[in-house]
């Protein structure tokens, strides 16, 4: 095991990194090479421009930005002095980012220029930028703005530095990512800096990470699978990051072909596509030997396809959550095909999972019920919510998930619902109930309800149900153009009916189930 995976703060891991792995790559970025020391050199001079600006311990860094070396600078730059980073989805559009900004307070924000023919800085609605103190943007086009803000951090001392690295402990905020609840209100989940490496060093022993391992990531760097799992896992291993940033099969066999790729994670879709690439054979894979999927169910003909086809040695499926530090359950390289594809694993160390039975009482093996869970790893709480934090922990220090689920007499968990209606699309969580509250600004809706219904690319989409205002007509097309514009792209609806009323309860809730059939 590396030595770095003892560390239990960003600066002591940043600094056992560099003694063990020193001059070796720690990340591979279109052309751009650095090493293991090159990172602590480029996060140390964002930090320190980052002083010069003012951020200081506790305060939010917001990072909107795609899949690339800045990301991660930026990232362990803000907690090499305790700044709380704010993972923001590129996919958000200009209301949804503009409550995160809001509501995590970001007094800094990097943001990407010229991305999928967008240019972000334009996205920031103006009352969105005036509550920001500094915009960075990202190295694109003629834009100045990195390179002069890490130029205003030359006048920042090492000295300086050393003594804001020196207030960051185990138990300083890591990050503060936002998950939507059952209400469909986004909530900022709270981690430490301990409770995250200690995390994914696990992860990285079951996913039998190495020294030197070229580790593709797909997964967004907003998601704690391509952030935690992503590049924090394969640093604590000394391995090399190769960000990736839109997903596109044939440029994935490309980079796994001529880049030597040996690690990917992904969701099923990712490994299902490049199975059906009509091309595939021409493509040598051949030192591709982990993959770590889940986000959605997998078949066990998915899992042996993976292994036999592609000549993956390590298959492993895993279960997490961001209120659980992202990781709670996941299988070991030894399971059967059938294990990994049907089960989520076994609880990492440290940490205790049982099943809640509706009464309250504990589940036999086999027993369905809510999975709870205990552990270093269970979230610091949400952010400026206590009382959510407190329906959401017991007084014994029991996370409730909210998903359904048993475990064997192995104590291997297996789920069988999850977050109430929520559904994933491509590995993305979706929440209807706060899709149904963006929709609800269209002037010409009334009511909307929306579900997961199956689909064999991407596991589930979206389908709305939409009753009218009186009085008003709306064609499909219409709403869906207004949808992609108002709405993250993986969140709008693939399917709309338009019908005369809901099927509710006695209490005027919506009866979901009765939408399914």
């Amino acid at each position: 095991m590396s030595s770095a995976v003892e560390s239990k703060t960003i600066p002591q891991l940043l600094d056992r990194l560099v003694a063990e792995f020193g001059d070796r790559e720690a990340i591979s970025d279109d052309g751009k090479s650095i090493t293991y020391r090159e990172l602590r050199t480029e996060s140390e001079g964002f930090a320190k421009a980052l002083l010069a600006k003012g951020v200081v311990y506790g305060d939010a860094v917001g990072i909107w930005c795609p899949n690339r070396w800045e990301w991660i600078v930026s990232c362990v730059g803000a907690q090499l002095i305790g700044a709380v980073v704010v993972p923001l989805n590129t996919r958000l559009r200009a209301a949804e980012i503009g409550k995160v900004v809001s509501r995590s307070r970001i007094k800094l924000l990097v943001v990407v220029g010229e991305f999928l023919g967008q240019y972000y800085p334009d996205l920031l609605p103006d009352t969105t930028r005036s509550e920001i103190e500094t915009v960075v943007v990202g190295p694109c086009r003629d834009d100045q703005s990195w390179s002069e803000f890490l130029e205003a951090g030359r006048g920042t001392s090492q000295q300086t530095l050393e003594h804001a690295k020196a207030n960051v402990s185990p138990d300083s905020v890591l990050d503060l990512l936002y998950t939507s609840g059952t209400s469909g209100e986004p909530k900022g989940v709270l981690t430490s800096q301990q409770q995250n490496i200690q995390t994914f060093a696990v992860w990285a022993d079951r996913a039998n990470l190495v020294p030197g391992d070229r580790y593709l990531i797909i997964s967004p760097f907003f998601h704690s699978f391509g952030y935690k799992a992503g590049w924090l896992a394969a640093f604590l291993k000394g391995a090399v990051v190769i960000p990736h940033q839109v997903f596109d099969a044939t440029e994935i066999l490309e980079r796994l072909h001529t880049e030597a790729i040996t690690v990917m994670p992904g969701p099923p879709t990712l490994f299902t596509e490049i199975l059906g690439h009509p091309n595939l054979k021409d493509y040598d894979i051949s030192q591709l030997r982990v993959a770590v999927t889940g986000s959605a169910s997998v078949a066990p003909a998915l899992v042996r396809a993976m292994r036999q086809e592609l000549g993956i040695d390590v298959v492993l499926t895993a279960y997490g959550l961001s209120e659980a530090s992202g990781l709670v359950t996941m299988c070991h390289a030894w399971d059967s095909p059938e294990l990994i594809a049907s089960s989520c694993g076994q609880v990492i160390p440290g940490c205790e999972v049982y099943i809640r039975k509706l009464d309250g009482s504990v589940a036999s093996p086999g027993e369905q019920g809510e999975v709870m869970v205990r552990g270093f790893n269970v979230m610091l709480g949400y952010s400026g919510d206590t009382q959510a934090t407190e329906e959401s922990i017991t007084d014994e220090g029991w996370l409730h998930t909210g998903d359904i689920g048993h475990m064997d007499s192995l104590g291997y968990l297996y789920l069988t619902d999850r977050l109430k209606e929520m559904f994933i699309v491509g590995g993305f969580n979706c929440y209807p109930a706060e899709i149904e509250r963006l929709m609800l600004e269209h002037e010409g809706i009334l009511e909307v309800a929306v579900i997961g219904v199956p689909d064999e690319r991407l596991g589930e989409v979206g389908k709305a149900f939409i009753v009218l205002r009186a009085g008003q007509e709306l064609a499909e097309d219409s709403l869906k153009s207004w949808c992609r514009e108002n709405i993250a792209n993986f969140k709008v609806p693939r399917y709309f009916e338009f019908v005369r009323s809901l099927p509710k309860s006695a209490s005027g809730k919506v009866i979901r189930n009765e939408l399914k059939h």
